[in-house]
Order: structure tokens, then C-alpha cells, then sequence
């Protein structure tokens, strides 16, 4: 479950996204995944036009899980 400092997102196009602390490190997103980030990185990705947020998945209950 995303949590208040997490969005879930729909990549509409390649996103590739650099936390602003860890200047070493990007992350690539394809369009069409689905994740769930960072809302500083949820937020730039709409903003520019290459993600759309979403609401996150229905979780089921762990008996549906076992079965």
C-alpha cells in the first residue's frame, strides 16, 4: 500500500528519473508499467507529461492467497 510519501503511477512513455540525493543512480521506467514510487519521482513523471497517477491495486485477503 503506497504510503504518504509514495504515489502509484502509470508510465505513458520511458521515464528515467535521478533521486536528487543519490546523483549516482537512475532509475528507467518503460511506458505501460505500473510502480509504485516516491512521490518526488511520481510527481516529476506527470508533470512532464510521461506518467499519469493511479489508484493502487485491491489486495487480497490472505485466504485467496492460500487457496
Amino acid at each position: 500500500m503506497a504510503g504518504a510519501d509514495e504515489m502509484r503511477v502509470r508510465f505513458l512513455e520511458a521515464f528515467d528519473w535521478t533521486p536528487p540525493d543519490r546523483r549516482m543512480v537512475t532509475l528507467a521506467f518503460a511506458a505501460g508499467q505500473e510502480a509504485t514510487v516516491t512521490r518526488r519521482c511520481g510527481e516529476e513523471a506527470v508533470r512532464a507529461g510521461k506518467a499519469e497517477e493511479i489508484a493502487p491495486p485491491k489486495r487480497q485477503a490472505k485466504a485467496d492467497a492460500e487457496a
